[in-house]
């Protein structure tokens, strides 16, 4: 009973819960959404449900970045024949004028 009464003294208003969760979007340079949010707040001894998270999130358009996927531009290992580097010879004999 008492660790529940304790938890509910420690309940955010949503204003004091959106101002940890902007402290908390700028020390991640926002890379959580809501689950990794709801995660991070509970760590930090709040209690605040995904729900509540997400709704206050989305209220105020707080919204994780997308990591870009890794493409392969260039394949480094192929069998066809490399063009000679005419731009090393032409860089020389500026270099020594």
């Amino acid at each position: 009973m008492e660790a529940r009464r304790h938890a509910r003294c420690q309940r955010l208003s949503d204003g004091k819960l959106l101002a940890l969760i902007r402290a908390i979007h700028a020390e991640v340079k926002g890379a959580y959404g809501s689950p990794r949010m709801t995660e991070e707040i509970r760590s930090r001894g709040f209690p605040a449900s995904k729900a509540r998270v997400e709704r206050v999130m989305r209220e105020n358009h707080i919204r994780a970045r997308h990591k870009r996927r890794y493409r392969v531009t260039m394949d480094s290992k192929h069998k066809l024949p490399v063009a000679a580097n005419l731009l090393t010879d032409r860089s020389s004999r500026y270099a020594s004028a």
